[in-house]
């Protein structure tokens, strides 16, 4: 029998989060279920709409790959927003094809989803699914069913250590998948925006949200200068593996480069103390950097 996780994050005012959704491929459709560039363009267009939405839920690193997507969230669990202002977020994102009324319940409740990263990706996932789905023709017919697996993976992630380390891993998943060399060429993720923009697409959340975490004191220039520093450096042990292949990557190098199932299967991400807590166990003496298995 699965163990009750006893944890709660919404005594914080933030939490943090490391979501992953997989897209359903057929082996014999291969060629219709994996994302085309247009494909993907569409799926950047559709966050960037959504992070208007959500004003208590914000991007601060994603990845948008070909079969599926990467993103670190940051979620405001003490958003306090007026029923004229949702409806004015609402009616924006419809383009006035739908009209919310200010003073009715709907208003009332729609209000609690604004800061909600499960409402933020059931949105994501099921708009993305029902236009790819009518873009889609299968023997002249528009394809139906599901396009996306029916649940998403997300892990918590504890404090700025944990955020900063999955942004990496995010922003390093390109050259991973021997899509690219260099992160900032993909354009689908946000160091590749970044490079496109000449600044991150999410640099007011980055100051907002890093600036709360105990080792983050540095400008935020200082803060993406090392964070560039750190993607150049693992950019070149990849390149360094493409000339040798019997080279060997660091234990620290293997944590970003080679598919880690910390990043993909943990329900939290932090240091031991985060993670007993989580589980509601006595924590121990020993003092590691763990994560708790999904799994498990």
């Amino acid at each position: 029998m699965r163990a009750q996780y006893k944890y709660s994050y919404e005594h914080n005012d933030y939490s943090y989060f490391h979501c992953i959704a997989n897209a359903t491929r057929k082996h014999h459709q291969s060629d219709q279920e994996s994302f085309s560039s247009e494909d993907k363009d569409y799926l950047l267009e559709l966050l960037h709409q959504l992070e208007k939405l959500y004003v208590g839920v914000e991007v601060l690193q994603y990845a948008i790959m070909g079969t599926h997507i990467h993103l670190v969230l940051a979620q405001n669990n003490r958003l306090k927003i007026s029923r004229a202002e949702v409806k004015k977020l609402y009616d924006e994102y419809h383009q006035g094809k739908h009209i919310m009324d200010a003073r009715s319940n709907f208003c009332y409740r729609y209000r609690k989803r604004l800061n909600d990263i499960s409402f933020f990706m059931h949105d994501y996932l099921w708009t993305s699914a029902r236009y790819l789905n009518r873009k889609r023709i299968i023997a002249g017919k528009h394809r139906f069913g599901s396009i996306w697996n029916p649940k998403h993976n997300s892990s918590l992630l504890q404090g700025g250590k944990a955020v900063r380390q999955c942004s990496l891993y995010v922003a390093m998943n390109p050259v991973r998948a021997n899509l690219v060399c260099r992160a900032e060429v993909y354009k689908w993720s946000s160091w590749g925006e970044r490079k496109i923009k000449g600044k991150h697409p999410h640099a007011r959340s980055l100051k907002k949200y890093f600036s709360r975490f105990k080792g983050c004191e540095k400008s935020y220039d200082e803060m993406i200068k090392q964070f560039g520093e750190k993607i150049d450096a693992l950019e070149e042990a990849y390149k360094r593996k493409l000339k040798n292949k019997e080279h060997e990557y660091t234990h620290r190098e293997m944590k970003y480069l080679v598919e880690n199932p910390i990043w993909h299967k943990s329900k939290f991400i932090g240091d031991v103390d985060f993670l007993y807590s989580a589980r509601g166990l006595k924590i121990p003496n020993e003092k590691l950097i763990i994560a708790e298995n999904n799994t498990s």
